[in-house]
């Protein structure tokens, strides 16, 4: 009987502060041009991504994380600064985008998902864990 071993490299989490803002949603990330009718990412959300996609090159530089030539695997913890009802899937699209343009990677390797969604009135932060997922898991062909 084979021997099977996990070869998968650890996880790396990055926590990103939200002082003194909030992540931008993506019902706040893209604007419609008044004349041309171009659709833009706005100021916010381009500052947000920044911040995130910064912060995530900087702890891969520093630590191990996932291998670049698999799929990504993204779980998401929020803690606000209060408890107004929030959707957290709309978070989604700005994180994936800015992970994908920290790790050089295609968004379509990411595969998002939401966990926990807190109250932290003291330090308010997104947690983001990422992990390396077969590419099959995924649905993506090798």
């Amino acid at each position: 009987m084979p021997i099977e071993a996990d070869l998968r490299r650890p996880e790396l989490l990055v926590t990103i502060p939200t002082k003194p803002g909030e992540p931008v949603s993506v019902n706040h990330a893209y604007h419609r041009h008044r004349w041309t009718g171009k659709v833009y990412r706005t100021p916010e959300a381009q500052v947000w991504q920044e911040v995130v996609s910064w912060e995530v090159k900087r702890a891969w530089l520093d630590g191990e994380g996932p291998s670049l030539n698999t799929a990504i695997s993204l779980t998401v913890d929020y803690y606000f600064r209060d408890n107004r009802r929030r959707d957290s899937h709309n978070f989604a699209k700005i994180l994936t985008d800015a992970v994908a343009s920290a790790l050089g990677v295609d968004d379509r390797y990411i595969r998002y998902r939401d966990g926990a969604v807190a109250v932290d009135r003291d330090n308010p932060r997104v947690v983001l864990h990422i992990e390396e997922e077969a590419l099959g898991e995924v649905g993506v062909d090798e």
